[in-house]
């Protein structure tokens, strides 16, 4: 036999010396509240009442504080890189426009209208070079310069330039 569990029929032993009587045989008053114990009930207020001091209910509020300002700056680095990218691409697009033009036809002018045309609101703040040799099968280059300005509050203005360039041969 189990040196614990004494007789066949026991389904639960006390396991501590609460003061019953029980000696380890079957105990049926575990389901009930030990009235015998008060001093059990008041640690569980004491523990709750510790656990409520040093609790973490307002740790959610604070971590929120905190992650919100550093996502909402990723944010807008992610669009501003967004902006960057667009722009870049507009002024190859605007560049290989422009040298195609210069070497179709021998006015240069028509060559700076179709990359202004080409680069739509940025053709403002773009500088646009257009050289053409008039000798046929050299290169007619088309040289764009934008400057980028990031404003930002914290840190400030941030400027630099973006520059495309294409060149093909004159055909004409």
């Amino acid at each position: 036999m189990d040196p614990i569990r004494r007789g066949t029929r026991n389904r639960r032993v006390c396991s501590r010396d609460s003061g019953c009587g029980c000696n380890g045989d079957r105990v049926d008053h575990l389901d009930r509240r030990h009235e015998s114990h008060p001093e059990l009930l008041h640690d569980r207020r004491r523990e709750t009442d510790r656990r409520r001091l040093t609790g973490t209910t307002g740790s959610a509020a604070v971590e929120f504080a905190l992650i919100v300002p550093l996502v909402l700056v990723l944010l807008l680095g992610l669009a501003e890189v967004g902006s960057i990218a667009r722009e870049q691409i507009q002024l190859w697009s605007a560049a290989r426009e422009g040298a195609r033009v210069a070497a179709t036809t021998p006015d240069v002018s028509l060559a700076f209208a179709a990359a202004g045309q080409a680069l739509g609101p940025l053709a403002d703040r773009t500088r646009i070079t257009v050289t053409r040799p008039a000798v046929v099968g050299e290169i007619a280059r088309v040289d764009l310069t934008l400057l980028h300005r990031i404003e930002l509050p914290l840190i400030g203005d941030l400027s630099f330039e973006l520059e495309a360039g294409a060149g093909m041969r004159v055909e004409r």
